[in-house]
C-alpha cells in the first residue's frame, strides 16, 4: 500500500512539472506498470508460500503426475488476488487443499490398482476450482483385478451348481410322477 502511494506520489510530481498532454498519458502508463509489478510481485510470494507446487499461469492446461503438482490458474483470478485481498486468501486457502488431496487421490488409485497418468486442477477467473484426470488404467496383475476375476468365477460356479440341482430335481420329479401314473394312480384326483 505504501509503495503504490509513494508511485502516485512520484508520478504525480512529474506530472505536476510537466505542461504538455503527454503527462496524462504517462501517469496511466506508469499506473499500468505498477499494477503489473503488484501482480508480478504478488505471484512471486505465492509460488515461496506454496513450493510445492508449480503455477501455471499461460492459459493453457498443464497436467501433474505423480511427483509433480501442477495448478493452472487463471490470470484474471491472478489479478484479482494481486488486488483483492479477501479473495486471495480464499483461494489461498483452496490452494493449501491441492498438496493433500494430490497426494489421497494418487494413494487411493494405487490401492484400488489404478494407475493415474495425468491429473489436472483448474482455478478460473472466478475462483472456481476444476480437478480431473486425464487419463487412468487398471494396471495389470493388480490384487483388484484377481479379486474380480475369482468373484466372477465363484459366481458362474454357483450358477452352474445351482443350474445342476434343478435338473437334478425336475428328472427326479419327472421319474417319480411316471412311476406313480405306472402303478395306478391317478394324479389329477
Amino acid at each position: 500500500m505504501i509503495s503504490s502511494y509513494r508511485n502516485y506520489a512520484a508520478n504525480y510530481a512529474d506530472t505536476t512539472k510537466k505542461s504538455d498532454s503527454n503527462a496524462a498519458k504517462e501517469v496511466k502508463t506508469d499506473t499500468s506498470t505498477n499494477n503489473k509489478d503488484k501482480v508480478q510481485q504478488y505471484y512471486e510470494q505465492l509460488c515461496k508460500k506454496f513450493s510445492q507446487i508449480n503455477f501455471n499461469t499461460s492459459g493453457g492446461i498443464t497436467s501433474s503426475s505423480k511427483n509433480n503438482i501442477v495448478l493452472n490458474l487463471s490470470k484474471d483470478c491472478l489479478n484479482k488476488m494481486a488486488s483483492d485481498s479477501d479473495f486471495a486468501k480464499k483461494i489461498e486457502n483452496d490452494i493449501a487443499g491441492i498438496p493433500t488431496a494430490h497426494k489421497r487421490m494418487f494413494a487411493k488409485a494405487s490401492s484400488d490398482g489404478i494407475e493415474i497418468q495425468g491429473f489436472s486442477v483448474r482455478i478460473n477467473a472466478d475462483g472456481s476450482m476444476q480437478c480431473s484426470c486425464s487419463s487412468s488404467t487398471r494396471t495389470s496383475g493388480s490384487k483388484q483385478n484377481s479379486t474380480i476375476l475369482n468373484t466372477r468365477k465363484k459366481q458362474k460356479e454357483r450358477l452352474e451348481k445351482k443350474s445342476e440341482e434343478r435338473k437334478i430335481l425336475e428328472e427326479a420329479a419327472v421319474s417319480y410322477t411316471s412311476a406313480l401314473i405306472g402303478a395306478g394312480f391317478d394324479i389329477m384326483a
